[in-house]
């Protein structure tokens, strides 16, 4: 999976990552022939023009990015800390997870979390 920079402002950025959905066997061999698919991220800077902050990567639950994930990116955000949201779901046509959790393998978000510490930024 090759992550990108999509676009960026002066507070947010958005990204997305071009791969992986791999399956279970896939992702513990390291299978280089994984599913491709295309996920997005949202990254908030508390201090714009900084050239180095810390920074959390926040991962959504089965309802996707929401209300309850924005309100960390703010209080995390507010203490003077980067996020990236990366959001697992768009990109591969999922709204939820609720009721089918099969929709995305248990491993393809972590490795989606880990990718995005390949942002360029």
């Amino acid at each position: 999976m090759t992550l990108v920079a999509a676009a960026k402002s002066a507070c947010c950025a958005t990204a997305r990552a071009d791969g992986a959905g791999p399956h279970r066997q896939q992702f513990l061999t390291g299978a280089k022939d994984a599913p491709s698919v295309t996920v997005a991220g949202k990254l908030r800077l508390p201090l714009p023009g900084t050239s180095r902050l810390p920074a959390v990567i926040l991962v959504h639950g089965s309802g996707g990015v929401g209300a309850n994930v924005d309100l960390w990116a703010r209080e995390v955000s507010g203490m003077g800390i980067a996020t990236l949201t990366v959001d697992s779901f768009t990109g591969r046509k999922i709204v939820d997870t609720l009721s089918d959790q099969s929709q995305l393998g248990r491993l393809a978000m972590l490795v989606d979390a880990y990718r995005a510490l390949d942002l360029p930024f």
